[in-house]
């Protein structure tokens, strides 16, 4: 429901475009001393241009960060080609993913129109928000979930209110 309250969605607005809007720059290492951008780097162009077959970087990015806001995790599937090397970065929504323990080490089950795939952990590029345990983050819409909740009554009763003719 916060996505129905005028300021968070344009606080969210704000903030995603804008990070999409950045250039990504990939560096690389030519010495010790030293470091240039990696415009050869494989990596460069699905960062930069195009992470996949519909999406645009910025596209791409500002879903990335909308996912970050408003769960706290953006994951993305990771597409290789025959050669191994990185060919494309799916996103998945976090609300369809579930970290699961194993003994020494977790996947990632999603859930799919297929039903629920298990990836490795390789095969999955995570960014996590603040975390309490390490693998998964915290939504910042369940830390701030009482402010935005008054903020939404408040709202909701003034909107009332007027329409009552007050």
């Amino acid at each position: 429901s916060a996505l129905g309250h005028a300021a968070f969605v344009a606080a969210v607005k704000v903030i995603a475009e804008s990070i999409a809007s950045m250039s990504c720059i990939l560096y690389e290492r030519r010495s010790e001393d030293e470091r240039g951008r990696a415009t050869k780097h494989p990596l460069y162009k699905l960062l930069k241009l195009r992470p996949n077959e519909w999406q645009t970087a910025f596209e791409y990015w500002e879903f990335v960060t909308l996912c970050l806001l408003t769960h706290g995790n953006a994951l993305s599937i990771i597409e290789r080609s025959g050669r191994g090397q990185i060919a494309n970065l799916i996103p998945t929504r976090p609300d369809q993913v579930q970290i699961v323990r194993l003994n020494d080490s977790y996947i990632y089950r999603i859930n799919t129109a297929q039903g629920f795939l298990d990836y490795n952990t390789p095969e999955i590029f995570h960014v996590r928000g603040m975390s309490r345990d390490g693998l998964w983050g915290m939504s910042p819409l369940t830390a701030a979930r009482h402010a935005l909740g008054a903020s939404m009554a408040m709202e909701e009763f003034s909107s009332r209110f007027f329409a009552n003719g007050a």
